[in-house]
């Protein structure tokens, strides 16, 4: 939900581009703002699901980005990008925590054995939402407008809302479907203490902001950034590549984007179980798992996009993005692990 919504705007781009009228640096204003306000809410928010849950500040995220696509569809009307570019930043300040709040999560309901494989599936979620968005956002802004499509998203996202207030928990212990052979096993994982210990609550301790000067903190923080970096220009200006550069018509985009996001799923369900055997067997450390995941993921994504410099067929472009794209899924089983 969070992702479709967030992609979304530079799937139905080039329709709002054509009919506002706007220029190169409006399009990338407008598709800089959510990231504006999504890194500033990061730290906070993860700290603040480590001592309340995840749970309800994962729905304020949701209900942002539900919320904030059906106000840009209306806002849509007055043509003001100043008041577009605001409700994106919003949206983004409000759903910072969600990353966050999604590892805090994973934490509590999986043991160590399995994160490679809890954060892939995670991660899915998102790349199911990329799906929707750049494989049905420029064919509804071509067929109904724009606006249209922000509300059919923000709508189908809002109802989303509904059904993770009612079955969502932040711990196996507060959950009221989990089987008791699954709570046996998640105690044997140690991830739930035994129903039997009465150890103390542990105080609530500050944040512990000096890690971020140490080298393995630093090593992760700028990964997120240079992994962000490529994928936002994929989501935010591949749709604008395709009808501008490649001439090709918003539905055969479309359908482009469609196969890169399902390269990126399957790889990452595939990858994310081989990881944790990987790790499992003893004859690679965790550490050596991440690095070489993440190393191939940044070597192959940063190849495809150098190749698209030069292609201008769209079919060889697709090509050259959906082996790339592979290759940048490998970061959820990699780098994107330490969060959980």
């Amino acid at each position: 939900v969070g992702q479709g919504n967030r992609i979304l705007l530079g799937a139905i781009m080039p329709t709002m581009a054509a009919e506002l009228g706007l220029s190169t640096v409006d399009k990338g204003k407008l598709l800089g703002a959510f990231a504006s306000g999504y890194a500033l809410t990061q730290v906070l928010g993860g700290a603040a699901a480590d001592r309340v849950g995840s749970k309800y500040i994962m729905l304020v995220a949701l209900l942002a980005v539900s919320l904030g696509s059906i106000a840009a569809a209306a806002l849509g009307a007055s043509d003001s990008i100043e008041a577009l570019w605001l409700v994106y930043f919003v949206m983004g300040l409000l759903e910072g925590p969600s990353y966050p709040a999604t590892g805090s999560m994973l934490g509590q309901w999986f043991p160590k054995t399995e994160k490679a494989r809890a954060a892939s599936a995670a991660d899915t979620g998102g790349s199911i939402g990329g799906l929707l968005a750049l494989g049905a956002g420029p064919v509804l802004a071509a067929s109904f407008g724009w606006r249209a499509a922000l509300l059919v998203f923000g709508g189908a996202s809002l109802a989303f809302c509904g059904l993770w207030l009612a079955a969502c928990s932040d711990r196996p212990a507060s959950c009221g479907w989990i089987s008791a052979q699954e709570m046996a096993y998640l105690r044997d994982s140690g991830v739930v203490a035994p129903a039997a210990s009465k150890a103390k609550a542990e105080p609530a301790r500050a944040f512990p902001y000096r890690l971020f000067g140490r080298a393995p903190v630093l090593a992760v923080c700028y990964a997120h950034v240079i992994f962000n970096f490529a994928r936002y220009i994929l989501y935010g200006w591949m749709p604008t590549f395709y009808i501008e550069v490649l001439g090709v018509s918003p539905t055969t985009a479309g359908a482009c984007m469609t196969c890169l996001q399902l390269s990126d799923a399957f790889t990452k369900l595939l990858v994310g179980s081989a990881a944790d055997r990987a790790i499992a067997s003893g004859r690679l450390s965790v550490l050596d798992v991440r690095k070489l995941l993440s190393c191939s993921g940044f070597a192959g994504f940063a190849a495809a996009l150098l190749a698209c410099s030069f292609l201008r067929d769209w079919r060889l472009v697709t090509a050259a993005l959906v082996v790339g794209k592979g290759f940048a899924s490998l970061h959820a089983p990699g780098f994107k692990t330490n969060v959980s």
